[in-house]
């Protein structure tokens, strides 16, 4: 029935039809299809088709990719209003700069974006005002966004924001704030926080030393396959007093991994016992 009313005209039709084309709610769903009626919607001044056809033109359903194609899209949407257009164009710009290089209009979108309550045209609009990319370079300001972003959840910003409170170049130093969004970026998966969050805790910066927090904090990351994380270990844990709990609390860890028949634990263990370490 969406059908039928796009092809008696209804861009809304069209604009649903199309949808669910794209996300193969139809039987043998043709990607060329949703193509055609979301720019026939988008044509008609549709403004969430307008975002779907560019979407569609750069990952290239049903049509060869087209970024500059895409860019006109996006800004038509935007230009009607449309957050997440005003975001996607200023992120295509950005991104790809033979569509008009022109790094001054994205970035003037991404702070549309970001004022609306975007949060990767908050990200990226940090990143350009940081740099001075497309407007006058102002770190504070680009601080400010990436709190904003970190508030809402982006777990890139956190670690970003808590940099800056960790060594109080651009804002005021302070290293308590610091740890917490380090751990809050942790706790989503990116690794790069680990680093200094390890160290805060074991040096004391901002809180109390909590060797055993520091401790749980390297086991996470060591488990997330990042190579890095022996360069820390060798880094972070060479004080003797450090390092002789360290040595103990892996033999413990060790053991309890050897108990439930984990061959690397067992492995392992066999050569703490072996060298009398821990």
């Amino acid at each position: 029935y969406f059908k039928m009313a796009a092809d008696l005209g209804n861009k809304l039709a069209m604009y649903q039809y199309s949808a669910l084309l794209l996300n193969k709610c139809v039987p043998c769903a043709s990607m060329k299809e949703a193509a055609f009626y979301a720019k026939k919607s988008a044509d008609l001044g549709d403004v969430n088709s307008m975002l779907n056809y560019a979407h569609i033109l750069v990952k290239g359903e049903g049509v060869d990719v087209n970024y500059k194609e895409a860019a006109k899209y996006y800004k038509m949407s935007a230009d009607l209003g449309n957050v997440n257009a005003m975001a996607f164009y200023g992120l295509l710009l950005t991104k790809h700069k033979e569509i008009n290089n022109n790094e001054k209009e994205a970035t003037k979108y991404l702070k549309k974006a970001a004022d609306l309550g975007n949060v990767y045209a908050m990200v990226q609009y940090a990143y350009n005002v940081f740099d001075g990319i497309g407007v006058k370079q102002d770190k504070k300001e680009s601080a400010r966004y990436y709190k904003m972003a970190a508030d809402k959840g982006n777990p890139d910003s956190m670690y970003y924001y808590g940099t800056m409170l960790q060594t109080g170049d651009i804002i005021e130093k302070n290293e308590k704030e610091a740890i917490k969004y380090f751990k809050k970026a942790a706790s989503l998966g990116f690794t790069k926080a680990y680093p200094r969050l390890i160290k805060m805790l074991l040096h004391g910066d901002g809180v109390p030393p909590n060797y055993e927090e520091a401790y749980r904090y390297y086991l996470e990351y060591s488990k997330t396959g990042d190579p890095n994380s022996m360069n820390v270990y060798m880094k972070l844990f060479c004080n003797d007093n450090i390092n002789k709990f360290f040595e103990s609390e892996t033999a413990k860890y060790y053991k309890q991994e050897a108990d439930k028949k984990n061959v690397k634990g067992i492995l392992n263990y066999a050569n703490i016992l072996f060298i009398g370490k821990g």
